[in-house]
């Protein structure tokens, strides 16, 4: 009998965590990235030094109000993270993106970044996070599965 209860309770341990893992990995956001890259320099309205431009289209059926997106600044070549104070940089965005269109997004960097370095800067793991939509409701990337699938980069120099 202590065989049978033991092994009814692996079978329950294992079906608690992959049933949430299958569950999420069968899950699509409600967005796709189209683009992101580093942008150097002033842009009127974003940035005087630094700026994060990505790309991203409302796949739901519902209107985006705001999201959150995090991802890992690096100076090229180097290993340690340029975030002050903490090891992920955090942007948020506030504005409607209808259901089904593309917007192209600016971020300023300026809060984060205090100097360009000579070689160039590199963005990973570029995520959005959090998606509020206009009823209210909400969607959270609580694993970061949903990742840019490329390096963000920027060349000094080359903008």
């Amino acid at each position: 009998m202590f065989r049978r209860t033991t092994a009814g309770l692996a079978v329950a341990l294992a079906a608690a965590f992959l049933l949430p893992c299958c569950t999420l990995l069968s899950e699509t956001p409600p967005f796709r990235y189209i683009s992101a890259r580093l942008t150097a320099g002033e842009r009127p309205g974003c940035h005087h030094l630094l700026g994060i431009e990505y790309r991203l289209l409302n796949s739901s059926p519902k209107d985006i109000v705001a999201f959150a997106a995090a991802f890992y600044l690096y100076e090229t070549g180097d290993e340690e993270c340029l975030a002050q104070g903490t090891e992920q940089c955090r942007i948020s965005f506030e504005g409607r993106i209808a259901a089904g269109s593309e917007a192209e997004i600016c971020t300023s960097l300026d809060s984060v970044v205090y100097y360009l370095p000579s070689g160039g800067l590199v963005a990973e793991q570029f995520r959005v996070t959090d998606v509020t939509f206009s009823d209210g409701t909400s969607w959270r990337d609580a694993w970061g599965t949903f990742v840019y699938p490329y390096p963000v980069t920027f060349e000094t120099g080359t903008e």
